[in-house]
């Protein structure tokens, strides 16, 4: 989360500018508010466009979704993509700190696993062919298991050296991320997508999250065939490690830690899309003994034909819904999913499961519009392409219940839906306009991009294959059964990340960070080039760098001011690694004492807690839903209302994670990029839909109240959906939304946006 700015004289002249909003639109008549827009840029086509449907998006750019409520000359119109931006700036926090957690968590498990397929003793009853299957499985399995502790950095298992070279292949296709290849260990008949390793989302942020993505995504990626005895046994003897010892016994402290990270993210993503290591341990649970320090698995060629009838009775019942095999066309089965086992299995989400029945050889990518019909948008019905609309819409009608449910990825679907419903005969009848719904679709696939962005490890995506009185200070989005569902989401992300129990950050989570950010710094030359070399960082990198830099100048490095700057870098540099050095040895001995005791923290093993944010978002959602009743109702607000909607930026920024003032120099960090849908038809060049959202611009409303228009101005966040030959990470999506070449935004939205549409951004001036 941010640090706490300090209080600067700009900052206090800020604050002081803030207090005095409102207070452009006085009198009566609608020239005022006409005279009040053409000062903030509307002019023209643009100020008709608003006079005619009540609301206008336009080119004027903020860094941070909060911005234009904090630095608002005009009534604030709080908008639902405000609340959906602030929930998962908290969400991809939480899930982070989890991740971060589940990562030194992984490698261990990876290693009793191999550790358990190595020592397992399987007895066959009179079968040849089945004992050679096991030493096929065996080697499988060390195959698998051995790529994916490459993955994760442990490089000191010795393999078979057959097994070995195969692993080091595997390696370097992962790290490369580029090839699409058939794999004839893996059958031969299916290419296998190596692009989908790209660590994305936050898993960029740090060289432990992107081996952790490398090594998970790796563990999902390679299928298991049910038909194939080899494939079937390499599952079960893995599954082996997660069983009790004796029929009946209980679990070891490291086989539930195994299956917690297995079974973690079932209740906040959705149930797996496929049977893994969790499944098969079930099923195999009666054939695991424990025979002295050994594990014994009696196996016949009828207790397999058993368990793979079970196996099979289980993919009858819950068929996987979602193809993650890129197959060569014309194939036509490649447009579905097949049945296997996984190690681990990514969620079978429901907008995963939309697009693959959506898609076809004839069709072989979908739109995202597709999600907000399933959600109930009348008009995303009748914004879809015409050709076979009727035939596509029967399949969305068909896929709808899966967006009904418990898990907190569809609780969250549900609020999005709360956005698409016809809007309360109480409100002004702006909000019942068809340009106002083509709004509200773009506020729902802004909230959707971002869902998917966070949980891109998870959802895999498939292949194709006033006048005269007092004004109020502002006004909310009509939408109270948005705010409410909103505000209960909160509470049970709340409650889940705290029976997750405790994040610990430890003093070798400082060390690593603090290597990783020399290493960075010594590849671009930092000491020699200075601050240009920086630019040449990724987002994260630079991230990190600057954090540490100001850890290092606010705690404890001496600043000799007489040094040449070359100098100073080069002592900077080593101050950092001294620290990590001496770290490790538990010192801190090379600082002053008033250095040692404010930087005694990083010895200490310490618990992160994101629950306050989460709190503070609900309570946020709640007082909104109740002024949204006020507004619906004409009641008017009260002194604490008013003080609320006056203060909404500061307080949504301290939600955020701005704390103090720092709100007033927030960073530039909003745009999203995920990865949606792959058009499996042609491996080369590929096509791969992209979803994503822009840095936030402003929303102009006119707003009725008591015969007049009031002009108010909120925040929206841009969405986007285009196609793209490579998978996209959040830096080269800025590139590209800096760049003359950047994709447009939908067509459906250029209705309701300025008419110079959303290109290169208009900065609003200081005011």
């Amino acid at each position: 989360m941010h640090q706490i700015a300090r209080l600067s004289a700009q900052g206090v002249m800020a604050l002081f500018v803030l207090a005095a909003p409102l207070v452009a639109q006085t009198g009566g008549g609608p020239a005022d508010w006409r005279a009040v827009a053409r000062s903030h840029g509307i002019d023209g086509g643009d100020l008709d466009c608003l006079a005619a449907q009540k609301f206008l998006i336009t080119n004027e750019r903020f860094v941070q979704v909060f911005d234009p409520y904090v630095k608002s000359d005009l009534p604030v119109f709080v908008t639902a993509d405000a609340l959906l931006n602030a929930f998962h700036v908290n969400l991809e926090h939480a899930v982070l700190s989890l991740e971060v957690a589940q990562a030194k968590r992984l490698e261990p498990m990876v290693v009793r696993l191999l550790e358990a397929v190595r020592s397992l003793e399987v007895q066959i009853l009179d079968d040849p062919e089945l004992k050679e299957a096991v030493r096929t499985a065996r080697w499988r399995a060390e195959l698998v298991l051995g790529t994916a502790l490459r993955l994760v950095g442990n490089d000191t298992l010795e393999l078979d050296p057959a097994v070995d070279e195969l692993v080091r292949a595997e390696f370097r296709r992962v790290l490369e991320a580029r090839d699409v290849a058939a794999r004839d260990w893996l059958g031969g008949e299916h290419y296998f997508d190596y692009s989908t390793f790209k660590p994305r989302g936050f898993y960029d942020l740090s060289e432990r999250l992107q081996r952790y993505f490398r090594a998970v995504r790796w563990l999902q990626a390679v299928w298991f065939r049910v038909d194939k005895d080899d494939e079937l046994l390499a599952v079960l003897m893995m599954a082996a490690a997660l069983c009790p010892r004796a029929a009946g016994g209980a679990l070891t402290a490291a086989q539930r830690s195994d299956r917690e990270l297995i079974r973690f993210r079932r209740d906040l993503v959705g149930g797996p899309d496929r049977p893994d290591l969790l499944d098969a341990a079930e099923w195999i649970r009666w054939s695991v003994r424990l025979r002295r320090t050994s594990l014994l698995m009696v196996m016949s060629r009828a207790q397999l034909a058993a368990i793979r009838k079970t196996i099979e009775r289980h993919l009858a019942a819950n068929p996987p819904q979602i193809n993650d095999r890129f197959a060569p066309p014309p194939e036509e089965r490649s447009r579905h999913a097949y049945p296997d086992l996984r190690v681990l299995s990514t969620a079978q989400v429901p907008d995963d499961v939309l697009f693959q029945r959506t898609t076809s050889l004839k069709r072989p990518l979908p739109s995202s519009l597709e999600v907000c019909a399933a959600l109930g948008s009348r008009v995303a019905r009748e914004l879809l392409p015409e050709t076979d609309r009727e035939e596509l819409l029967s399949t969305i009608d068909r896929c709808r219940g899966s967006f009904q449910g418990v898990s907190h990825y569809q609780e969250y679907l549900s609020c999005l839906a709360a956005l698409l419903a016809p809007a309360d005969v109480r409100a002004p009848a702006l909000f019942a306009s068809r340009a106002w719904a083509i709004k509200s679709c773009q506020t729902v696939l802004a909230g959707w991009a971002q869902l998917r962005y966070c949980w891109v490890l998870q959802a895999r995506g498939g292949y194709s294959f006033f006048g005269g009185h007092e004004r109020p200070p502002g006004f909310v989005e009509p939408y109270p059964d948005f705010y409410r569902k909103l505000a209960r989401l909160s509470a049970r992300t709340r409650a889940a990340i705290r029976a997750a129990g405790p994040v610990c950050v430890t003093p070798a989570d400082h060390i690593e960070r603090i290597r990783s950010v020399v290493r960075c710094l010594q590849i671009c030359a930092w000491v020699e080039r200075g601050g240009e070399a920086l630019s040449e960082l990724s987002r994260s990198e630079r991230t990190a760098a600057d954090d540490m830099l100001r850890l290092a100048w606010d705690y404890g490095f001496e600043d000799v001011r007489d040094q040449d700057e070359r100098k100073l870098r080069a002592n900077l540099m080593a101050w950092l690694q001294k620290l990590a050095d001496q770290l490790k040895r538990g010192s801190l001995q090379h600082l002053s004492p008033r250095a040692q005791k404010r930087l005694s923290w990083l010895l200490q093993e310490h618990v992160v807690d994101s629950t306050e944010s989460w709190a503070k978002l609900e309570g946020l959602c709640d007082r909104l839903g109740a002024l949204a009743d006020k507004q619906l109702e004409a009641r008017p607000f009260n002194e604490a209302d008013r003080k609320f909607l006056v203060d909404f930026g500061p307080v949504l920024g301290n939600v955020m994670g701005y704390g103090g003032n720092s709100y007033l120099c927030p960073t530039d960090d909003a745009p999203r990029i995920v990865d949606v849908f792959t058009d499996g038809t042609s491996a080369s060049p590929m096509r791969i839909l992209h979803a994503g959202v822009g840095r936030p611009r402003a929303l102009y409303v006119l707003y009725p109240v008591k015969g007049e228009e009031i002009l108010c101005r909120g925040a929206v966040l841009p969405c986007y959906e285009f196609t793209y030959p490579e998978r996209l990470d959040v830096d080269a999506w800025m590139r590209i939304l800096g760049s003359p070449s950047h994709p447009g935004q939908p067509a459906w939205v250029r209705p309701i946006v300025e008419k110079a549409g959303i290109g290169p951004p208009r900065v609003p001036e200081p005011r």
